[in-house]
């Protein structure tokens, strides 16, 4: 992990201890009371990855992405999330008057923590950031990612992530949410600047249980 990414995520964790001590945040660090501590979700939205020469290979660097979700209540309002989607492309290449067929396939995981109290009617919201691990495999006769432009190939990324919820809570047990998730993840730890980055912007709708 870059220092870069550290210090992020520090000044993260200063404006959550900020948000801890301040009297209009009070509401949120109430007794648990009935507030569910497990939330599980799906959601489906549209992932643009950062990535410039993307688009150069793949048309468009913009594409349907699905996903979901895990978060655990530890005290009012943290809570762990656990989050996966997939995104994936195809493409063509020209080379030497061949058009060569190209599949990309990208996994990305996330973990970290979530300022939310869930289990409340009507709407509310979440901020949440932690690490991001993203799996790439090309397939195909070229990879953006150099070794001579060779395939198959996978590649790894890490970096951080940020999003930004609004919910809806029907009752204690249902709540739909929108979703804006920042990321950025630089390959095989190259820096994850803009254009460099295999992360991205993903916008989402979706919809959660909360069983207990």
């Amino acid at each position: 992990m870059r220092a870069k990414n550290l210090r992020f995520l520090f000044y993260c964790a200063m404006v959550f201890s900020f948000m801890y001590t301040t009297p209009v945040q009070a509401q949120f660090f109430d007794s648990m009371g009935d507030s569910p501590r497990l939330m599980l979700g799906g959601n489906v939205g549209n992932f643009r990855v950062s990535y410039e020469d993307f688009k150069n290979i793949y048309g468009d660097r913009s594409g349907g992405s699905n996903g979901g979700f895990a978060s655990f209540l530890i005290t009012v309002p943290y809570n762990v999330v656990v989050k996966y989607r997939e995104f994936q492309k195809t493409g063509t290449y020209s080379r030497q008057n061949t058009d060569l067929a190209l599949d990309w396939n990208q996994r990305i995981f996330n973990i970290g923590i979530r300022y939310f109290r869930p289990g409340k009617k009507g709407f509310s919201n979440h901020f949440g950031f932690g690490f991001t691990i993203m799996k790439i495999e090309e397939k195909g006769d070229y990879s953006l990612f150099g070794s001579q432009n060779r395939t198959p190939k996978k590649s790894n990324a890490g970096g951080f992530f940020l999003d930004f919820g609004i919910h809806y809570g029907f009752n204690r047990y249902l709540d739909i949410f929108t979703e804006l998730e920042i990321s950025s993840a630089g390959i095989e730890g190259k820096s994850g600047f803009e254009g460099n980055s295999v992360g991205g912007y993903y916008f989402s709708f979706g919809l959660a249980i909360l069983p207990f």
